[in-house]
């Protein structure tokens, strides 16, 4: 993926099949976007999607978000391709892990 957009498209897409297969594209007041999340909403919007399945996977879900957190509020051009890559794939093994 030489486009870094394209990570906060599957992240939207990821999240919205949390939620369920019924969400739309800005689900939530436009949380589950992937310009907001590209923008900075990052973290924001895969806590959204990881907290329906919170209850049950409690400790890994806090143990990637708490490794995360820094991120929170700094877009794609900030954080840099390389981390994003990293957190996009280990977003993708702890949604396997937990659906």
């Amino acid at each position: 993926m030489s486009n870094i957009h394209q990570f906060a498209i599957y992240i939207e897409h990821t999240v919205r099949q949390l939620l369920g297969g019924n969400s739309q594209r800005y689900a939530l007041g436009g949380l589950v976007d992937a310009d907001f999340i590209e923008a900075g909403g990052m973290v924001t919007t895969m806590a959204i999607g990881l907290s329906t399945r919170y209850w049950h996977n409690k400790e890994i879900i806090d143990r990637f978000l708490e490794s995360i957190i820094e991120l929170n509020g700094k877009g794609f051009e900030e954080i840099g391709v390389e981390r994003i890559k990293q957190v996009y794939n280990e977003f993708q093994q702890l949604v396997d892990v937990v659906m």
